[in-house]
């Protein structure tokens, strides 16, 4: 398996890292912003395999990423600007709702 930095978008400063089998087959891809593992996903949106894992884990304890456990597991790290504006669309829509 090979693990290498396919793109960076320069305006919010996020690295995609795929990682592919020896045929260069997708299996998987992490998305690193600020040194934060903000999601980890397999083919299809499924979990990253145990062998992918496996590779990454050691290099990403190493390298201090944070949020990788979180990510493995599924959970998405968002920057706290997108759950403020969450929190903000949420509240605006029970209030259209008549919630109080």
């Amino acid at each position: 398996m090979t693990a290498r930095s396919y793109t960076r978008n320069y305006t919010n400063l996020t690295d995609a890292i795929s990682v592919r089998n020896p045929k260069g087959v997708p299996l998987a891809i992490l998305e690193l912003r600020e040194n934060v593992v903000r999601q980890f996903r397999g083919r299809a949106n499924s979990d990253p395999p145990i062998a992918v894992v496996d590779l990454l884990s050691r290099h990403a304890a190493e390298s201090g990423w944070q949020g990788y456990e979180e990510a493995v597991a599924g959970r998405y790290i968002r920057p706290a600007g997108h759950v403020v504006l969450a929190d903000m669309l949420a509240g605006a829509a029970l209030e259209m709702a008549g919630v109080p």
